[in-house]
């Protein structure tokens, strides 16, 4: 099995996540520059909220849509499944959040949680159009269409921020001024209409295949089953990668925990180009794996999964080493808002990402959990998850209420090493995959450059 034969996929998901690398540099450099410190610490908390929402739809509601939905005789009915089952999630969970949102933000201590709860349903039902079609763009491979439906929604965002901010100071390089233009209303208006436009764009590409029928063509028993062990675990590895902001509030609590959920909040950001690129190449190696075992090929899916890890794990390697030699210190203070620099005291943005950067080094390993939810044993990985995430909050309550905000980020990377070393224990174990095999893009790598300086 060689990368070779599906390089075209490769190549549009390194384009639409590098989408997501920009689309990070410009909320650092032109968004979090145009809103107040702490104001930005609760709207991320807002969009933490929003995705970790969908987190739930996806696992619960979506998955079946690549697992159940590629054969045209059962994907009507599976559609009808999901897309009920997401309407239901929608609603069960967007109307507590809105007729509790007081007594959230006393919990949270936080009044600002009243605005953002009040928006939330907003936010949610205008993203449902968008990630049903990412679904489905998902399941038929086409990753060409999914990087213009992510570009529709990040490029409208920037490009907004960018029309305002000129319009108001009559100057271009105004963009990339410290100046407060934006407070949490006005902010949301820009990521709703961004995210209807992307809805639009995504189910123009997908039209075809929203198709729902009620005639049963699948037990829903089936779906339920595989859905919910999948639902827990992807909740569990939500909690630390989505809710740590929220945790950073409620242990530190007021303005204070807002201004380090806001400046942490960049330094995930930046720490976005590992997650999104890991990320996407699970979105290959899942429904490839998938085929692969429906066919009794297992051997090419443990091929296909030890490639791709290696050459993450090999990038990642080189990059961090880059970062380290003082390329990130300079790409920061080119970036970073003056006010970001300010309040270096609560939590440092450099120091919280070069903590982070160690994560990235595991992060490349949780992707084996896509060959076994592909071998249908998402328990497992739900399991493995349960454990990493107790560890992990733990050590975010402890830092947080001993007050060692400038190793907050350690709760992160105690998550990612944790469930990296599991599943390569695991994987093993039950897949008999060995390290040296984590490593053949040195092998590849290698061959390819003796062969090169023998033309």
């Amino acid at each position: 099995m060689k990368i070779t034969g599906n390089i075209d996929k490769v190549a549009w998901t390194l384009l639409d996540k590098g989408t997501f690398v920009l689309f990070a540099i410009a909320v650092i450099k032109i968004i979090m520059s145009s809103i107040s410190v702490s104001d930005w610490g609760v709207f991320s908390q807002l969009i933490s909220i929003n995705t970790f929402i969908f987190v739930i739809i996806d696992s619960l509601a979506l998955q079946s849509v690549i697992q159940y939905g590629q054969e045209e005789k059962t994907a009507p009915f599976v559609n009808t499944i999901s897309m009920s089952i997401l309407l239901s999630l929608a609603l069960l969970i967007s109307i507590p959040a809105s007729i509790f949102k007081e007594e959230i933000a006393w919990v949270m201590q936080e009044d600002r949680y009243i605005t953002i709860l009040s928006l939330l349903p907003l936010m949610i039902f205008s993203m449902i159009p968008r990630f049903f079609s990412i679904k489905f763009l998902y399941r038929d491979l086409e990753y060409k269409k999914l990087f213009f439906t992510n570009l529709s929604y990040f490029g409208a965002i920037t490009i907004s921020i960018v029309a305002i901010k000129t319009s108001v100071f009559s100057d271009l390089s105004a963009i990339f001024n410290d100046n407060i233009l934006f407070d949490i209303d006005s902010l949301f208006d820009i990521y709703l209409y961004s995210a209807l436009f992307s809805s639009l764009i995504g189910y123009l590409f997908t039209y075809k295949s929203w198709k729902f029928s009620l005639i049963k063509s699948i037990p829903i028993k089936t779906i339920l089953n595989f859905n919910t062990p999948i639902a827990i675990s992807s909740i569990l590895h939500s909690v630390p990668k989505l809710l740590d902001t929220l945790i950073i509030q409620f242990t530190l609590g007021g303005n204070i925990g807002a201004q380090v959920a806001g400046i942490y909040s960049g330094a995930k950001i930046l720490m976005r180009g590992f997650e999104d690129l890991t990320s996407a190449i699970y979105g290959i190696i899942y429904p490839l794996s998938r085929k692969y075992i429906a066919r009794g090929e297992l051997d090419n899916a443990k091929v296909l999964i030890t490639k791709a890890i290696s050459y993450m794990f090999l990038f990642f390697i080189v990059i961090s080493i880059v970062l380290y030699s003082g390329v990130l210190d300079t790409l920061i203070n080119v970036i970073l808002p003056a006010k970001y620099k300010i309040e270096s005291n609560l939590i440092d943005i450099l120091t919280s990402f070069k903590i982070l950067v160690i994560a990235g080094i595991a992060l490349p390993f949780t992707t084996i959990a896509g060959l076994i939810n592909a071998d249908e044993k998402p328990i497992v990985v739900a399991k493995i998850t349960g454990v990493s995430v107790t560890l992990s909050s733990l050590l975010f309550l402890i830092l947080g209420y001993l007050g060692f905000t400038q190793l907050i980020p350690l709760g992160l990377v105690m998550f990612y090493v944790s469930i990296a070393l599991s599943y390569i224990f695991y994987a093993r174990k039950y897949y008999d995959i060995q390290l040296k095999e984590y490593l053949r893009a040195l092998h590849d790598t290698s061959s390819f450059i003796k062969n090169k300086s023998h033309l």
